[in-house]
């Protein structure tokens, strides 16, 4: 007796041998992720993933053509402009900054970087990655950016995105090595302070593109300002400290008084307040200074 053994491909198979598309959106649609286990549902997953990056670049593609339409018409004008981004924003209800930033990542994959966008819309590379291989090139000769992506685009979908920016430098600098220098003083005439508020009611103040040298003096400062501090008997834990520190040297309220004044004024405030000198340390991680940066990924300022 023979068994007649099941050879229909898995759904593994299925999802993973379709490219982004209305197939593919017909294919997800029959199945569900909780019904799915192990590979099954990894495909599914990349899959979703390759959808995704199609959306994304319709999206992008149909603001670039609403960057340069002209009224009434289909004709295009060649370009984006300074304006540009006011339509975008005024359609998606976005911040002008937000669709500017949007809108100029959408002109690189359209003009500058083809191939990126290529890759994108084929649901080969994520928008993250995209991204980075935009903005990291942007200070470098148009086709020294083509270059770079042609040499990354084979592995870029498989590397973390901070593995990616390390690879697009060190391909920069081999083939321009004044490139980092250049690119550390555009940033520097770009500098800016700026003030956001938190959801819970609190801002956050960055200076934004400073000097490493002075970025470092000034986190140096006030780490030895808040230990100066804690010396004397201030349990509140480092990290809200060197905030407090930098908050009183920023507002003006010590002005006129040298480091070890800082200290111990800050100390007296403290003790003066009531706090309990035995009371538990506890709260965020005490141990050192925080020298992560950003997240580059961060929340977009719609």
């Amino acid at each position: 007796m023979s068994i007649d053994q099941d050879e229909r491909p898995s759904v593994a198979a299925v999802l993973d041998g379709l490219g982004p598309g209305p197939e593919l959106d017909a294919v997800l649609d029959e199945f569900s992720a909780a019904a799915l286990a192990g590979e099954d549902l990894a495909a599914y997953l990349r899959a979703c993933a390759r959808q995704q990056a199609r959306a994304e670049s319709r999206t992008l593609t149909a603001m670039h053509n609403l960057g340069r339409a002209r009224a009434g018409s289909t004709e295009r004008f060649s370009g984006v402009d300074e304006f540009s981004g006011d339509e975008v924003a005024a359609v998606l209800c976005w911040s002008r900054s937000m669709a500017t930033r949007k809108l100029g990542l959408a002109d690189d994959l359209e003009v500058r970087l083809p191939a990126v966008g290529e890759a994108v819309w084929e649901g080969r590379l994520d928008l993250a990655r995209a991204s980075r291989l935009c903005e990291w090139t942007r200070d470098v000769p148009d086709d020294l950016a083509r270059h770079v992506a042609e040499v990354l685009l084979p592995v870029a979908a498989s590397m973390p995105v901070g593995e990616l920016i390390d690879r697009i430098e060190q391909v920069v600098i081999e083939l321009d090595p004044g490139w980092a220098a250049r690119r550390e003083a555009r940033a520097r005439r770009n500098g800016r302070l700026i003030l956001s508020a938190n959801p819970s009611g609190t801002a956050t103040l960055s200076l934004v593109d400073v000097a490493a040298t002075s970025g470092l003096a000034m986190r140096d400062r006030v780490d030895a300002l808040a230990a100066a501090v804690r010396s004397l008997g201030v349990l509140t834990p480092v990290g809200v400290l060197r905030k407090e520190v930098a908050e009183r040297l920023l507002d003006g309220s010590l002005a006129g008084l040298d480091d070890r004044a800082v200290a111990v004024l800050l100390a007296a405030e403290y003790h003066a307040s009531g706090n309990d000198p035995d009371a538990d340390d506890s709260g965020p991680d005490d141990s050192g200074p925080d020298d992560s940066g950003p997240d580059d990924s961060g929340p977009d300022d719609s």
